[in-house]
């Protein structure tokens, strides 16, 4: 059984949901987020989604068929803080370039991650 932090669970929500591109109004189902993450610990991903929210990092959507979720752009800093504690779990670079949260009103997403001019993922 493998010890998560918090943050790091944060942090691979985030990561997720980023590469996915659920940005403002593109959402996903909230049922999603543990996909992916150990069995043992996707009932504290749903908590760690809960506290995102509280700390308006996260978008809620409610719907008839259950609720939904994206990430709030506006909040970078924590974004990319949560994203780098997920780093150091891994011992990797999730992000290997420096990113920017860059607002365009041409592309297709409102809110997409570049860097150097080339998608991340």
């Amino acid at each position: 059984m493998e010890n998560w932090a918090d943050e790091e669970i944060k942090g691979k929500i985030l990561h997720k949901l980023t590469r996915l591109g659920k940005f403002k109004h593109s959402h996903t189902s909230i049922d999603n987020l543990p996909k992916g993450f150990p069995p043992e610990i996707r009932r504290r991903v749903k908590e760690m989604a809960k506290e995102l929210k509280k700390e308006g990092i996260l978008f809620s959507k409610p719907t008839h068929y259950g609720e939904e979720v994206s990430i709030d752009a506006t909040n970078k800093d924590k974004i990319i803080y949560y994203v780098k504690e997920l780093d150091r779990k891994l011992h990797t670079s999730v992000w290997s370039c420096s990113l920017s949260i860059q607002s365009t009103s041409a592309c297709y997403k409102p809110h997409t991650l570049v860097c150097g001019g080339t998608s991340c993922f």
